[in-house]
């Protein structure tokens, strides 16, 4: 199931959330200031760390290291 949200450049939009604990998928349009979350399957692979490339980090060359959020 698809959940949709919309986003906002006021810097007040507040975090995404999810109702449900588990894996999605987050697909942004910077251009409508949306965004999808879509339930996916537990991955066979668990990472200890994720990050971000590309220019929303900066640039192709730079990448950000992002941090898990423990509730």
């Amino acid at each position: 199931m698809d959940s949709p949200g919309i986003l906002s450049t006021s810097g007040g939009s507040g975090n995404i959330t999810v109702a449900t604990a588990g894996y999605y998928k987050l697909t942004i349009n910077t251009t409508a200031l949306t965004y999808t979350l879509t339930s996916i399957p537990s991955p066979s692979t668990n990472y200890t760390s994720i990050s971000m490339i590309g220019t929303a980090s900066g640039d192709w060359s730079t990448d950000v290291d992002l941090q898990k959020n423990h509730i």
